[in-house]
């Protein structure tokens, strides 16, 4: 369980939670009965908001089969992905025509 919360919660947070209380208790010494709880309640949140803001400054994530979702690097794939798909569909365009073998116009009479 220990581990479990100390994944949940932050360091950081608890830190300055801490200090919080500290500044509190020097200031105003009767009030930190009533705000113990209020900061304690407080380190849940708060470590959930820095952990969002974490993970949305981090760089996108490799997935297992090694592909980058995101990125410049994830652009330049599906271009050549796109360019080689490109290349199929003409050759598919190709191979698919009619071949005219003969070009002389046909007359009326003949079907």
């Amino acid at each position: 369980m220990g581990k479990m919360l100390r994944m949940c919660l932050n360091w950081k947070v608890i830190a300055a939670l801490a200090a919080v209380g500290a500044l509190v208790w020097l200031v105003a010494p009767k009030l930190l009965a009533a705000a113990a709880p209020l900061l304690i309640v407080a380190i849940c949140p708060l470590s959930m908001v820095l952990m969002m803001g974490a993970m949305s400054r981090r760089p996108p994530s490799i997935e297992t089969d090694g592909t980058v979702r995101e990125g410049p690097d994830h652009l330049g794939a599906l271009v050549q992905e796109r360019e080689e798909i490109d290349r199929q569909i003409a050759q598919l365009k190709l191979s698919t025509e009619p071949s005219v073998v003969d070009d002389a116009p046909k007359s009326l009479g003949e079907r």
